[in-house]
């Protein structure tokens, strides 16, 4: 009962009557529960399972969990229960979808006729609103998804008007949205609408719109784990489908069953016919991205198969798939070596390999084989484009291949193989001749040469010839009244730096002559700016020494 100094507005009091209200409402509710409780347990051991049914929305937590399982398991329905079910199931979660399939089986023929007519009824209804006026809501979407779930279970049931309704949807014959062609794919897998001829023209039709996508969601709902077949429907249509597949290999679509599309990826690569190995290596290197998830042990093995086949085709397009991933298997490395010689682009295979993990016994393999590959070559400009390309190695921003470039020459030098230790010689050659060139460009390939050779022990007396030579050609360029000699020269003394004495020189003439040139007055801004830098840069060495 309210008290009167709540109503004439005393707040402490009211607050008060709040509380008190609050704590008899938490009993009340507590007492309800239980008494469901005691309501439930009493349904379920009269096996009233319309009872249990009702009281099933209004328990919650362990309550709910009982009644849930005695609903899926034990409890026993009649066609009255299962029609309130299937109201439910339209509403609500997939629970009382699979409940309702429960139920359904559980009917006898007639009622079972009676019940499948009324929701084709219903769902026909739906179909032609859908069709007509591209009106789908989750009313139709429930009562498709129990449509199929009812036709997975009960083979006898008719489900030829519905399905020709959702092909025409699909088909997109009244102008139908890609989401409501979509809808209706998804309504045919689910029922397990197996008609290929259907399948084969989604997934392989023409066009990069509206149809190329239909045709993507085509091929994903066919790699569910419940579509059985898929494989060679796509084998079929390999031809048409091999672009489409690539791009879902790199999507991020979380509803793709990225793990079976590998495997067909895979499986086709390894064992399928020429004209589809073919179709699906030349949709994989024309694609304008490939995903990281190719690189997997599948993958793997029917690239090293591909690499043995000895066609050319096969070979050259494994390479380039490899090439494009960046990436070298440890399973293929020694084929990858095997091909250098062989009517096979030696600087893509060489720059391949640098990507996986190579061994010193495999350095000198790859040397080797560029080697016996100069010896045989006949032709002058392909033997010195193969000289240079090892040259580059050698003294390019990749260090991992320079390296393994030079341990591949040093141990074959080693063993006193007479190629390699003319190799080397002509090597030492370029780079002297680098060294003396006026050019600072020149002067720093010349350096990164000498200094992954220094492994022959003749590269002293370079540098003592080089270091000789260099007061001359420094003093001759310091002389020039032109701007762009003097920064050259400064520019050659600091990439000369490592390898020979050039702090003498940068001290004594280098930064004098510069700071001379600096102080004319009459110089303009950009040479100033360029004789500034210049100086910069020699100071920094003589600083960093």
């Amino acid at each position: 009962m309210v008290q009167t100094h709540a109503i004439l507005g005393n707040k402490s009091a009211e607050t008060a009557q709040r509380t008190h209200w609050g704590r008899f409402k938490d009993r009340l509710s507590g007492y309800m529960e239980k008494n469901r409780e005691k309501r439930l347990v009493a349904a379920m051991e009269k096996g009233n399972a319309a009872r249990v049914l009702k009281l099933f929305e209004k328990i919650s937590g362990e309550n709910k969990g009982k009644a849930a399982s005695w609903l899926v398991g034990e409890a026993r329905f009649d066609f009255e229960t299962t029609e309130r079910i299937y109201g439910k199931a339209k509403e609500k979660d997939e629970f009382y979808t699979g409940l309702f399939v429960k139920a359904y089986t559980e009917l006898d023929e007639k009622e079972k006729g009676w019940m499948w007519h009324e929701m084709s009824l219903e769902l026909e209804s739906m179909l032609g609103l859908a069709r007509r006026c591209d009106v789908i809501d989750s009313a139709l979407k429930n009562t498709a998804r129990i449509y199929a779930a009812i036709g997975k279970v009960d083979m006898e049931v008719n489900h030829t008007k519905c399905w020709d309704a959702f092909v025409d949807i699909a088909y997109g014959k009244n102008g139908n949205s890609l989401a409501t062609r979509m809808f209706a794919l998804d309504a045919l897998q689910a029922s397990d609408y197996g008609y290929d001829k259907f399948w084969e023209s989604i997934i392989a039709c023409n066009g990069n719109g509206e149809n190329h996508e239909l045709a993507r969601h085509g091929i994903k709902l066919l790699l569910k784990p419940d579509t059985k077949g898929s494989e060679e429907l796509l084998l079929k249509k390999i031809d048409k489908v091999a672009e489409r597949l690539v791009e879902l290999s790199y999507s991020k679509d979380g509803d793709l069953n990225k793990k079976r599309m590998m495997e067909f990826i895979a499986g086709t690569l390894a064992d399928g016919s020429e004209e589809q190995r073919l179709a699906l290596l030349d949709a994989l290197n024309e694609s304008k991205k490939l995903g990281k998830g190719l690189m997997n042990p599948g993958m793997e093995a029917a690239v090293a198969k591909l690499l043995r086949s000895g066609d050319d085709a096969f070979v050259g397009g494994a390479v380039h798939f490899l090439h494009r991933m960046q990436w070298c298997p440890e399973s293929v490395k020694k084929d990858l070596i095997s091909l250098i010689g062989k009517r096979m682009e030696t600087e893509r295979i060489v720059k391949l390999l640098m990507h996986g993990r190579i061994h010193a016994d495999e350095a000198e393999m790859i040397i080797s084989a560029i080697f016996q590959k100069m010896k045989e070559r006949k032709d002058v400009s392909a033997y010195a484009r193969l000289y240079i390309f090892v040259q580059s190695l050698l003294t390019g921003e990749n260090k991992k291949a320079g390296e393994l470039t030079k341990i591949g020459m040093k141990r074959l030098v080693e063993k006193n193989d007479e190629f390699a230790k003319q190799m080397a010689k002509n090597m030492l050659l370029n780079a002297e001749q680098m060294l003396n060139v006026d050019e600072p460009g020149a002067c720093s390939e010349g350096v990164k040469l000498l200094n992954v050779l220094e492994f022959t022990g003749k590269t002293e007396g370079i540098k003592k010839v080089v270091e000789k030579r260099l007061k001359e050609r420094i003093e001759a360029m310091f002389e020039s009244p032109e701007i762009e000699e003097n920064v050259n020269a400064a520019d050659i003394l600091i990439v000369l730096s490592p390898v020979v004495d050039a702090k003498m020189i940068i001290a004594k003439i280098a930064i004098p002559e510069l700071r001379d040139m600096a102080e004319d007055e009459g110089m303009s801004k950009e040479n100033l700016m360029s004789i500034e830098g210049a100086l910069h840069r020699l100071e920094k060495v003589m600083c960093d020494g």
